[in-house]
């Protein structure tokens, strides 16, 4: 029974099998064995195993069986490459082990697996866990395994390189007109184009999704390396061509460089992730070397998003006014309120450095519907107190008037002060309202009917037409500040706001204009015909306290 048990795993099993004595002369192979060596039985019988092997690993395979013959040990495993007689090249993996048969009689039995699918499995998936899908590129694994060898094999020594992150702009363009298909297209095309501007030395990869890292050796020079920026931008900025469509795609990069800018593979990239952050808010340069100042601005910014929520439960918020008079008779009717934010660590905090955080945040919501609430309180006091007509404008941002609830937190806000809506004023910019037309106007119509009354703010800084302001429920127009600063009889901004004047008065709109600083501002603006002015000329942005002082002197003037 034994026997042919024996026998039948022999004839059937898949495996290389086959016996040898301690010299490795081989005394028995099974039908796949013979199968693959196109060998019988008895032509393989007496043959040393070691023909079976290739022939740099015969000395390797020898001393295993050597060891197994003496005793040292009892199995072994080697993995090895037999060639069948098609030529073809296959990975198995050889148990041995060591068979006291009884009556003097020891053997070796070696069991081979084919393990060439596992092997090609185990190599793709190390591709894939170190190259990148769609490119085909290094992936970010990749990338970190790539810098730290560098480290390691410049430590000690006085190399240099540089981390490039270069960000590729409106592939979602693509993605939303033709697919993603597409978008993955443009990027390994893009990558191509990189690639071939590059030095012969440069390490490139897919960092992210729309991100490539490229590591450049050799180029020391800060000028060298803006070149060949320079040169990786002009290419990404080449239209590409999908279904007979031409796409323009934009570029940004941000640069580290070792040592200077960190002597790990963590420091390096990330402080290349900061540049690259600044490199794309700058319109003007998308080319940008790290310094240790942007790891004191990005502390600074995360501290402040999270002090945002903490800042309003801690009173470090608060309003200042500052007043919008008639041009002629200096009559004031409304102020405009401001919001500033002392930081326990970092004091006075400017609005353009805290309201984009707020904005991307979600904390905008927050921080609106509390200035609501605090101005119209503020200003119903100020009418309680004897000043009877004037009113609060407080400015939106786009972000407000994407939530659902800033109607409703208007109305509330009226409320709990019980001021009148027509003392309210809210200023939208006109960016906000050409790029969210249709919300915004129904918005701006329901406020209009509840009495709120609404200007456009930093005007002529976008492309209204006057066709298109015709038709918007606005009662005021406010001239940007940029128009203002050089205004004199020569420059090219006064036919800017004569135009803007009488564009405005032609709707039926006042007109304001904020920042005059100089009499001669104000002069020309009166003779102009604008209706009314704010800036420091006037007075500076006041506490509420000190804004009340500042109506009582004004009225005490007006009634000498």
């Amino acid at each position: 029974m034994t026997q042919k048990y024996f026998q039948t795993i022999k004839d059937h099993h898949m495996d290389l099998i086959f016996t040898t004595d301690k010299s490795g002369q081989v005394l028995m192979i099974n039908s796949s064995c013979s199968k693959v060596l196109d060998k019988s039985e008895k032509e393989m019988a007496g043959k040393s195993c070691l023909s079976i092997f290739p022939p740099h690993q015969k000395e390797a395979i020898w001393s295993v069986i050597k060891s197994i013959a003496e005793g040292k040990v009892e199995k072994a495993e080697i993995e090895t490459e037999i060639t069948a007689h098609t030529g073809e090249s296959m990975s198995y993996c050889f148990q041995l082990i060591f068979l006291d048969m009884g009556n003097g009689f020891e053997e070796i039995l070696f069991i081979g697996r084919n393990i060439t699918e596992q092997l090609m499995l185990e190599e793709k998936l190390k591709r894939c866990s170190l190259f990148d899908e769609k490119t085909e590129m290094p992936n970010r694994k990749n990338i970190e395994n790539v810098i730290s060898n560098r480290i390691n094999q410049t430590k000690n020594t006085n190399k240099n390189f540089s981390f490039l992150f270069i960000q590729i702009g409106r592939i979602k363009l693509i993605n939303d007109a033709l697919g993603h298909p597409s978008g993955d297209q443009a990027l390994v095309r893009m990558a191509k184009r990189i690639e071939a501007v590059l030095p012969q030395q440069s390490f490139i990869g897919r960092f992210s999704t729309n991100i490539f890292f490229v590591l450049l050796e050799g180029i020391i020079s800060r000028p060298k390396i803006e070149n060949l920026c320079s040169d990786i931008l002009a290419v990404i900025q080449k239209p590409m061509r999908f279904q007979k469509q031409e796409f323009y795609m934009s570029g940004a990069i941000g640069i580290s460089e070792y040592p200077n800018d960190g002597m790990d593979t963590e420091t390096l990239l990330k402080n290349a992730g900061i540049a690259l952050r600044y490199a794309k808010a700058d319109t003007h340069d998308s080319i940008i070397f790290h310094s240790d100042e942007m790891n004191i601005e990005l502390e600074k910014r995360i501290d402040l998003e999270r002090s945002l929520r903490k800042g309003i439960e801690n009173n470090e918020f608060f309003l200042v006014y500052q007043p919008i008079i008639h041009s002629t008779t200096g009559e004031i009717k409304i102020c405009e309120a401001l919001l500033r934010w002392v930081h326990p660590k970092w004091g006075l905090i400017p609005p353009l450095e805290f309201i984009p955080i707020a904005e991307e945040t979600g904390m905008i919501h927050s921080l609106g519907k509390w200035i609501l609430n605090a101005a119209c309180k503020q200003v119903k006091e100020w009418q309680e107190a004897g000043f009877k007509n004037i009113g609060a404008s407080v400015n939106v941002s786009a972000y407000q008037l994407d939530s659902t609830r800033f109607i409703e937190n208007v109305k509330r806000a009226l409320e709990l002060s019980g001021l009148e809506a027509k003392f309210l004023h809210l200023e939208l910019t006109e960016s906000v309202m050409i790029d969210k037309s249709k919300k915004t106007v129904s918005m701006m119509r329901e406020l209009k009917g509840m009495g709120v009354k609404i200007s456009i703010d930093d005007f002529g800084t976008g492309y209204s037409s006057l066709s298109y302001l015709k038709h918007l429920p606005i009662h005021a127009l406010k001239i940007d500040r940029s128009f203002i600063q050089n205004l004199n009889q020569q420059s090219p901004e006064l036919s800017i706001v004569h135009a803007i004047l009488t564009m405005g008065h032609g709707l039926g709109l006042r007109v304001v204009a904020e920042g005059i600083e100089t009499n001669d501002q104000l002069a020309m603006l009166t003779s102009l015909g604008c209706d009314f002015v704010q800036g420091y000329l006037i007075e500076k942005p006041l506490e509420a306290r000190h804004f009340t002082q500042w109506l009582e002197k004004k009225q005490k003037a007006s009634n000498l």
